[in-house]
């Protein structure tokens, strides 16, 4: 398993095997025990994994092609499904942008076809070798499917079957294509070699020999760049282990300091840095230098290395106040490099204010003025007016940008406006709407904001409330700042 949490495809593959197996033998012996206990296991499945809906589909697509009687037998099992699947999508606000956005579009059949290919070959085969291998084994099979289904052997069109209903529900997920999603709909084609294999030997000894030949070279294969495969995970997990606890070590020699980390390369900061692993020892964040993001492979439906690189100019003042350390990752380890980095890169630095504002990076606090309240945690709260200095746009096609969560007070109320000046220019009238926990606004800049090396902004709530217990005047809590 390439992901510690992936544990749950395992758990759901246990669930969804005991509710066929179940199945099976209702079909094979018709007690109304073996039904009862197919459903057991179907329902026990929704505490492993959401995949486990299409179990259904399964069993009715296996009674259909093997025991038409018992299909009728399968139709209530679809009303958990569609229960679960109402109160998922009631519980859980659907994503309109990011990894985890649906997209029922032309992407279908090309996720599908990825999907296909992963199962049959090793992501880590030569690139020549990969493609020769998979279209073999893709009309091998196809053969193998078509040759069955004519003599009504319907067993290798379930197999198929398999495949595509469990893949379905992670197909329009055109922006997440993980090979950890194979694990259940494999099961499928798993069960097709293994039934091709026994009807090869059922055949002369030249069709014998053709099978063996045809698994012993695919496992071969497969076991060599597995291995492969294996050797890159192990490594990679341990340069993860070395940084997450390197940071911890240099948290808790510098508790008052924010940590930014030099020489850090793609794999390691998709798996070490992008998910926020050192929130785990208590240290809310790690940054890169200034222009890390230049060597890093960007993966933009993820996320932005951008979000994670220190600004030069907050590094500059950062430095100035002596509010930061630096360490270079390395092979072994965490060097601290934060004299020698001052020396040899600072001087360098642009002075120009940035153009993207964290509110959460303690780094940036003095770009803000003096009306907002310390941060909390999950953003930073004004007043009903406060002041923030950023830098200018690029372009006149540009726009400013601002991000911020609710509080839960404000999730039933109606939508407030947020009013914002740049250098004393009002823009037009935005508004936040407060039935979500994330909200987000964007605003038009005149002409005169490009180019600029600091704007001024003015903020203005439209309302403010107060919390229990809590005498402050609070107006919107505001994440991120940007202009872009």
């Amino acid at each position: 398993m390439c992901w510690s949490s992936a544990y749950n495809q395992v758990q759901c593959g246990f669930f969804l095997l005991g509710a066929f197996w179940f199945l099976v033998r209702y079909v094979h012996t018709g007690r109304v025990t073996d039904y009862i206990w197919q459903c057991v296991f179907f329902l026990l499945g929704f505490g492993a994994l959401e995949v486990n809906v299409v179990y259904p589909a399964l069993g009715a697509a296996y009674t259909f092609l093997f025991a038409r009687k018992y299909f009728l037998a399968t139709l209530p099992l679809f009303v958990p499904t569609a229960a679960f699947t109402l109160i998922d999508r009631m519980l859980a606000a659907p994503q309109a942008f990011g990894v985890y956005a649906l997209h029922f579009d032309r992407a279908l059949p090309t996720t599908l076809v990825t999907y296909w290919r992963w199962a049959l070959v090793s992501n880590y085969l030569p690139g020549k070798l990969e493609t020769v291998l998979f279209a073999a084994l893709t009309v091998i099979l196809l053969t193998f499917v078509i040759v069955r289904t004519m003599r009504r052997d319907w067993l290798p069109v379930f197999c198929l079957a398999w495949f595509t209903i469990v893949l379905a529900p992670v197909l329009p997920l055109r922006d997440h294509i993980s090979d950890y999603y194979l694990t259940l709909p494999t099961i499928g084609l798993a069960i097709l070699g293994g039934y091709g294999v026994v009807q090869a030997w059922r055949k002369p000894v030249a069709w014998k020999l053709t099978a063996i030949t045809a698994a012993a070279a695919y496992m071969v294969l497969m076991v060599h760049f597995d291995r492969i495969a294996c050797r890159w995970w192990n490594q990679r997990s341990w340069a993860v282990e070395r940084l997450v606890l390197g940071v911890e070590r240099a948290h808790q020699l510098h508790p008052d300091k924010t940590i930014v980390l030099d020489g850090v390369d793609s794999p390691l900061f998709w798996a070490g840095i992008f998910h926020h692993p050192s929130r785990l020892f208590g240290v809310n964040a790690v940054y890169l230098t200034p222009g890390s993001q230049d060597h890093i492979e960007a993966h933009d439906a993820t996320g932005q290395v951008s979000d994670f690189v220190l600004p030069p100019d907050p590094t500059l003042h950062a430095a100035k106040t002596d509010q930061l350390v630096v360490y270079r990752v390395t092979s072994n380890r965490l060097k601290a490099i934060t004299s020698a980095y001052e020396e040899a890169t600072i001087a360098h630095l642009n002075p120009d204010r940035p153009r993207r504002v964290d509110a959460l990076n303690p780094l940036t606090s003095y770009l803000f003025g003096p009306e907002w309240y310390p941060p909390d945690g999950s953003g930073h709260w004004m007043p009903k007016r406060a002041t923030l200095r950023i830098g200018g746009a690029k372009s006149p096609s540009e726009r400013l940008h601002v991000q911020g969560f609710l509080a839960p007070q404000q999730l039933p109320q109606p939508p407030v406006s947020l009013r914002v000046t740049v250098d004393g220019v009002q823009l037009p009238e935005a508004s936040v709407t407060l039935g979500n926990g994330f909200w987000e606004v964007s605003y038009p800049l005149p002409n005169e904001a490009v180019d600029k090396k600091e704007l001024l902004l003015g903020l203005e709530a439209g309302r403010t409330f107060h919390v229990a217990g809590d005498d402050r005047e609070l107006g919107l809590n505001i994440s991120v700042i940007e202009i872009r």
